[in-house]
């Protein structure tokens, strides 16, 4: 120093920070982070998106017993009210559109 003694050493924990909040350090950390978030959710995201997809293939029906057919639930028609009939799940395939 200027009194001839040599100058005190800053703690081992002032040069810590002094290096983690240097604003290219920040920039580097921000981005690393904002990267591994993305990544995260993408990953996350995508396996709920299989599983819908694996659900949506499926569809509520009905067989109709005069077609043999499996077809949409049409609560507005006189017969499907009549005959009540119980839905199941169905490849979505083979479900026939109602005429």
């Amino acid at each position: 120093g200027p009194d001839g003694r040599p100058w005190a050493k800053p703690p081992a924990t002032q040069g810590f920070w002094d290096i983690f909040f240097r604003p290219r350090n920040l920039l580097i950390g921000a981005t690393f982070g904002v990267f591994g978030g993305f990544l995260f959710r993408s990953f996350f995201r995508d396996e709920r998106r299989h599983i819908n997809l694996q659900g949506a293939s499926k569809v509520e029906a009905w067989k109709n017993p005069k077609s043999g057919q499996w077809e949409l639930p049409a609560p507005w028609d006189a017969e499907y009210k009549r005959l009540k009939p119980t839905l199941h799940f169905v490849p979505r395939e083979k479900v026939q559109q109602r005429r």
